[in-house]
């Protein structure tokens, strides 16, 4: 991360999990590969507040072979509590889901954070994710159980396979800190 004459230490990009917390350079800064001056991304932090999660969504494949990046800026205050899931789609085609008893529907490139609620038995909440075929059915990304936890955070990011042209999706949950 640099902004003008400031920059951060190294860190890598994990695709399983999220990086430690790190301070950023400034309110806007530029995202660069180790050893190289041409940035991959752009971050603007907004004005109010003082810790985020920043997610990085490729878009596209860049100069010699590198991606670039838009990042997704998320306030990690006490809006994105443990036990809610933050759900972004990266794709150009709405997405459907269910956790628990409540139903979504995510439009393109929008995310937002969710509650989820009717737990079953208290211990777990079936999920479901769609995607809306032009023919008016669905095609299911998947069906599945997902435990309740007051420990964790989820972020689900869907996109477009570029090798497969298939709408896609990634969960990852945030481990945190037990409260005192």
């Amino acid at each position: 991360m640099r902004e003008e004459d400031r920059e951060s230490k190294p860190f890598g990009l994990p695709v399983n999990n999220l990086s430690p917390q790190m301070k950023s350079p400034g309110r806007l800064f530029k995202l660069f590969p180790v050893g190289s001056e041409v940035p991959i991304g752009q971050v603007k932090l907004p004005a109010e507040g003082s810790r985020f999660i920043i997610l990085l969504v490729v878009t596209k494949t860049g100069a010699k072979g590198r991606y670039n990046y838009k990042p997704v800026v998320i306030p990690s205050d006490g809006s994105f509590r443990p036990g809610d899931v933050y759900l972004h789609n990266a794709s150009n085609v709405p997405v459907l889901g269910k956790i628990g008893d409540r139903s979504l529907t995510l439009a393109p490139r929008k995310g937002r954070i969710h509650r989820p609620t009717g737990a079953v038995n208290e211990l777990y909440y079936d999920i479901a994710f769609a995607i809306r075929k032009k023919e008016g059915k669905n095609r299911y990304l998947t069906t599945s159980r997902w435990p309740v936890t007051n420990r964790s955070r989820s972020y689900v990011i869907f996109y477009r396979d570029p090798s497969t042209k298939r709408i896609r999706f990634r969960a990852v949950d945030e481990l945190l800190p037990r409260a005192e």
